[in-house]
């Protein structure tokens, strides 16, 4: 049995044909050797790319939200997202206007102040 606050699946669909539109999983209880902070780690952040840019724009930043409304509900401080993709700057950059601390494909954002 796992506890519902150990990951987070969320998937959008299209309304009228229930097509997949994107969707994300991130898990929880994650730690970096150098600090005691439990951690978010965003798993898979997947958007349909033969929709329009606004449109990924809007569901990659409303993963992120959702990453973090989730973090808070869990009460951990820290997210980290991670992408191993050729072109990577944009969803980087979004990180970066979102308040996360990118380094190099890395980006980490700390909700909690110690």
């Amino acid at each position: 049995f796992r506890s519902p606050r150990s990951e987070l699946l969320k998937v959008a669909r299209e309304q009228q044909t229930g097509r997949i539109l994107a969707y994300t999983w991130a898990i929880r209880g994650e730690r970096t050797p150098w600090s005691d902070d439990e951690m978010i780690c965003a798993k898979m952040a997947h958007v349909d790319l033969s929709l329009p840019t606004r449109q990924r724009l809007r569901l990659v930043t409303g993963m992120v939200l959702e990453w973090e409304n989730w973090a808070r509900l869990c009460e951990v401080p820290v997210i980290c997202s991670t992408t191993m993709r050729r072109d990577q700057s944009g969803f980087l950059e979004l990180h970066r206007r979102l308040g996360y601390d990118v380094r190099g494909s890395y980006a980490y954002k700390r909700l909690q102040e110690r």
